[in-house]
């Protein structure tokens, strides 16, 4: 801007005159540039001016400038090898460091030589909320179980009984609990009713039915609390459970629970009695699974909850988990709605089951009875100590029966690891609680000595010699028989007892009386189970003889379709002539599981764990649409094979069953796909390596050792100490 200023001095400090060409042009940024510097007070000089170096106008390199620089002072360079050098030459030796991966080695070598290789594998975590399961759906359960009463053929054994109510007492049993379950069930049973009442094809059948409903109908509106509460059974001999209402309100933790165990029968007795039980399963398999579905299915009442959780109480990290899950709420929050998946609840009842298998001479003690005493021993402890201090500030009068299972084998059996220390520490365990008031006074034990148990997994494999045992007169248990034993001490009046003093019970049924020679009992079963085969042998070869049997395999029980009944007075005011009307006489499809009837055989026969076993008249269907079998009548009529090969008809679905359900269902491809397809993976992504190493930065520890489990030998990680987060390093030449 020309002209001059008003404060004085010219508006313009650069040339008004517009740069006509590329020299103006660079002429006027370097006024430009000299006039910022004049205010700054610095003064700058072209380059290749006179004054711009000593060395006529020579630029040095920065980037040589600074390899120089290492050459000479760098941790390789000169003076570092001169000074090395020198001190060697005086004997003075350069501090070692310690490496850190020399450090880490030092310490697996000491775990390793203490606890064993495998040690880290024993005590890893394994407890995780996220899979918790939740069983509280007996009204949904319960629906399914009366349409099962009505529709199952098996109840076709009615058809000749009179109305007997000692029998429909024997049908509900076979189910779980109807009391309680609210007016939608009852509704639904009055339904059941009536649809029996209705039905005259067989009188005495559904006479039996209508009176299971009416049953049902009546439980259903019935409310638990005014149930009594009470147990039933001889000692020593019911093997039923029946515990009517007896821990309505009570919240049980059973650890170690597995199919066919003690535990798992004390889970369902407590289901029978009302409570909520947390049960915790160190394999978490689908077996377990499976078992926790059908046992609440079948025994929980309508105030009964079960919980099902991964948990490896060797781990100390684990315990404290659970105890922390158990004692706190769990929410889910999506917005502003905050759902609540699991209250904080308060444990009344403690049953320590979880159990390793054991064996071991006192020869083996070390690593091998450490890791045996951490489960059944110190990680009780640290259980019973946790749960017992659950709500200790809001509800101080609250508290927590345990059921110590104890035992009178001190040892007397041999080769059984650390299960007789074990035991013996219970016994110091229920001592120290009258000295250590800064927890048992929360706490009181029931301490029963359990005898001989068969078929579980530290019996089991002795069951064999059950008969020569019991013939010396010691008593022996089924694990139902043990578990009722075991309940009975958790009623009301036992748990008043033990505020008194701790429960001591002798369920031992002699054993520990006497001593056992296991290898003379093993002798003395052998002979007689050789005694016994020889007559089992004997008595075959003589029925052989005298009968023989004709049986169809393929078809084992079949069922004969029967018309549904019509009544013609319903259709007297139809008024359209025949030739109007449409009728459907039938619905086809087509599927990944065949036909209609082929993919209701399938959905029938699959199991929780995916497998599908379909009935023999869905395997000879498919095998003969998919080309397996086709039908001829010569030479000889019957079914052949691709090869032209008769194959029997009881005999079809057993050879071919597996290979149909191979190709039925939804699956991926195989073959015809192209030689570039790859099963299961995103064409759009492509596998590069990497030429150099690259690092990055995550928030938490955890995720970076994800990283590193994707490839251990390519990735490295560590704590970045100022931002608090972890670096993550892929290594040159790996794959991404």
């Amino acid at each position: 801007r020309s002209g001059a200023s008003v404060r004085g001095g010219d508006l313009a400090q650069l040339s008004t005159q517009p740069a006509k060409n590329a020299s103006a042009a660079q002429a006027l940024i370097d006024s430009a540039i000299n006039q910022v510097a004049k205010q700054h007070g610095i003064t700058l000089a072209q380059p290749g001016s006179a004054g711009s170096g000593a060395a006529g106008g020579a630029v040095v390199d920065s980037a040589a400038l600074d390899a120089f620089a290492q050459q000479v002072v760098g941790a390789d360079g000169v003076l570092a090898a001169t000074a090395k050098f020198v001190l060697a030459k005086l004997g003075v030796e350069e501090p070692k460091v310690q490496d850190e991966a020399d450090e880490n080695a030092a310490v697996v070598a000491a775990v390793e030589a203490e606890l064993g290789a495998d040690w880290p594998k024993q005590v890893e975590p394994r407890f995780d909320e996220r899979k918790a399961i939740l069983f509280d759906d007996r009204w949904a359960s319960a629906r399914e179980d009366l349409a099962r009463i009505y529709y199952n053929s098996e109840y076709n054994s009615c058809a000749n009984n009179s109305e007997d109510l000692k029998q429909v007492s024997e049908i509900l049993n076979r189910y779980g609990s109807f009391v309680g379950l609210g007016r939608a069930i009852s509704s639904e049973a009055e339904w059941f009713a009536k649809k029996c009442k209705d039905n005259k094809s067989n009188d005495n059948k559904f006479n039996v039915l209508s009176s299971i409903f009416e049953q049902v109908a009546k439980d259903a509106l019935k409310s638990t609390g005014d149930l009594p509460k009470s147990r039933n059974h001889e000692h020593y001999g019911d093997d039923s459970q029946i515990f009517s209402n007896c821990f309505e309100g009570d919240v049980a933790v059973v650890t170690g629970v597995a199919p066919n165990s003690i535990a798992a029968r004390v889970v369902t007795g407590l289901l029978e009695g009302g409570a909520t039980v947390i049960a915790t399963s160190h394999s978490f398999k689908p077996s377990v699974k499976k078992w926790a579905k059908e046992a609440y299915r079948l025994h929980a009442t309508a105030s009964a909850k079960l919980w099902l959780v991964p948990a490896n109480l060797s781990s100390y990290r684990d315990v404290d988990a659970l105890v922390k899950w158990v004692g706190t709420v769990s929410k889910k929050v999506s917005g502003a709605t905050t759902t609540i998946l699991k209250p904080a609840y308060n444990p009344t009842l403690f049953f320590p089951f979880a159990a390793p298998p054991v064996s071991g001479t006192l020869a083996d003690s070390g690593a091998l009875f450490e890791s045996q005493s951490r489960l059944m021993l110190w990680g009780v402890e640290r259980a019973i100590a946790g749960f017992a201090q659950i709500g200790a500030d809001t509800d101080v009068k609250h508290c927590m029966h345990v059921v110590l299972p104890g035992s009178p084998n001190r040892g007397i059996f041999g080769g059984d690891g650390a299960y007789g220390e074990v035991k013996s520490a219970f016994d110091a365990i229920v001592n120290r609680a009258h000295a250590e008031k800064v927890w048992s006074n929360r706490v009181t034990f029931a301490h029963p000595k359990i005898g001989w148990v068969r078929g579980t997994g530290l019996m089991g494999a002795n069951d064999p010699l059950v008969e020569a045992v019991e013939s010396r007169g010691l008593k022996t248990f089924t694990t139902s028989q043990m578990a009722n034993l075991l309940l009975d001490l958790c009623t009301k009046d036992a748990r008043e007892l033990a505020a008194k003093a701790p429960l001591d019970v002798d369920l031992t049924g002699g054993l520990g009386s006497e001593p056992l020679d296991l290898n003379e009992l093993k002798a003395q079963a052998l002979q007689e189970n050789s005694r016994k085969q020889a007559n089992q042998d004997a008595s075959n070869d003589s029925s052989n003889k005298s009968e023989v049997k004709s049986i169809n395999k393929a078809l084992p029980s079949p069922n004969i379709p029967t018309q549904a009944r019509v009544n013609l007075e319903d259709w007297k005011n139809v008024t359209a002539k025949p030739q109007d009307q449409i009728v459907i006489v039938s619905v086809g499809e087509i599927g990944p599981w065949g036909s209609g009837r082929t993919r209701f055989s399938a959905e029938q026969s699959i199991q929780d764990n995916g497998t599908v076993s379909l009935c023999a008249g869905a395997v000879l269907e498919l095998a003969w649409s998919m080309g397996l079998l086709t039908w001829q009548d010569s030479p000889k009529p019957g079914w052949y094979d691709a090869e032209g090969t008769l194959v029997p008809e009881e005999d079809i679905a057993e050879k071919y069953r597996d290979e149909i359900v191979a190709r039925s269902g939804i699956r991926p491809f195989e073959t015809g796909m192209g030689s570039d397809y790859k099963d299961g993976a995103n064409e759009e992504e492509a596998e590069i390596f990497l030429d150099h190493d690259v690092s990055f930065n995550v928030a938490t520890e955890q995720i970076a050792r994800e990283y590193v489990a994707l490839d251990e030998e390519h990735t490295e990680i560590s704590s970045d100490q100022e931002s608090g987060e972890w670096i993550v390093t892929r290594k040159a030449g790996s794959m991404i």
